[in-house]
């Protein structure tokens, strides 16, 4: 997907991204970063914002950028689950989850911590 594209998804479905307690998400999301499916991240310098790439499970061409950091409406991700509802699905939750992992090492503490809001939150941004 170019960035023209991701614009007009953007813009037609804004979403602000929540998270929905799921075990199975979280185990899901834990594999991908055990199976090398986070190919890279990004922190763009004058946004602050921390941008993912996490290659699909099914279809090995296909990777998905997420937006995992900064203002709650920049935070972003282009699969359906989260176009449709908001919710933070297996492959966000792989992204954010290995910033975590990140930032616990001495030498990417300068990474933020990964917070997401609750659904109720959402409701009011």
């Amino acid at each position: 997907m170019d960035q023209s594209d991701r614009k007009i998804i953007m813009q037609e479905f804004s979403q602000v991204a929540y998270l929905s307690p799921s075990e199975k998400r979280d185990k899901l999301a834990r594999k991908l970063i055990d199976t090398n499916k986070i190919k890279k991240y990004k922190v763009d310098e004058l946004s602050g914002k921390i941008y993912v790439e996490v290659e699909s499970e099914t279809i090995p061409e296909l990777i998905y950028t997420t937006c995992v950091y900064g203002q709650p409406t920049d935070i972003c991700y282009q699969c359906l689950d989260f176009l449709q509802r908001g919710i933070i699905c297996k492959h966000f939750r792989a992204a954010a989850l290995y910033i975590e992992d990140l930032h616990k090492q001495e030498q990417y503490s300068y990474l933020p911590e990964m917070a997401f809001s609750t659904y109720q939150e959402s409701k009011n941004i």
